[in-house]
């Protein structure tokens, strides 16, 4: 399983963990100038300001993406209620303060079709598999 890949900034630091990455997009789509697939390195931390990239990543279902802030700003928090919401024809998300698999974490995307090769976390399977639930 690769290890989380780490890009630095002056004020934020990102991970990116491909093994729970649902590709959901929400990185490319809100800041395609920070997040580039067709880049190398494909993450750019400081082609925006570290609130803006940071907000971005808090709305990575899968928590795929994390964060380090440099610049003495807000740490990811977990949500004070934990959340599960089922995705139609897709995984289970979660937020709050979790542990999966003995490791702590605040966003995860959990597989529902079982076709995963990554279990306990979806690897976007269901997709073509055309799982239905």
């Amino acid at each position: 399983m690769p290890r989380p890949r780490t890009y630095a900034g002056r004020d934020i630091e990102v991970s990116f963990d491909m093994s729970k990455c649902i590709h959901a997009r929400n990185c490319f789509l809100k800041l395609p100038h920070v997040f580039d697939p067709n880049q190398r390195p494909w993450v750019q931390p400081d082609n925006a300001p570290a609130e803006e990239i940071a907000a971005m990543i808090r709305t990575c279902p899968s928590g795929a993406l994390t964060f380090t802030r440099h610049d003495g700003g807000t740490e990811e928090l977990p949500t004070r209620i934990n959340r599960v919401t089922l995705n139609e024809n897709g995984p289970l998300a979660l937020q709050g303060n979790l542990e999966v698999n003995g490791t702590a974490c605040t966003r995860a995307t959990l597989c529902r079709c079982g076709l995963s090769d990554n279990k306990p976390f979806c690897d976007g399977s269901h997709k073509d598999a055309g799982f239905n639930g």
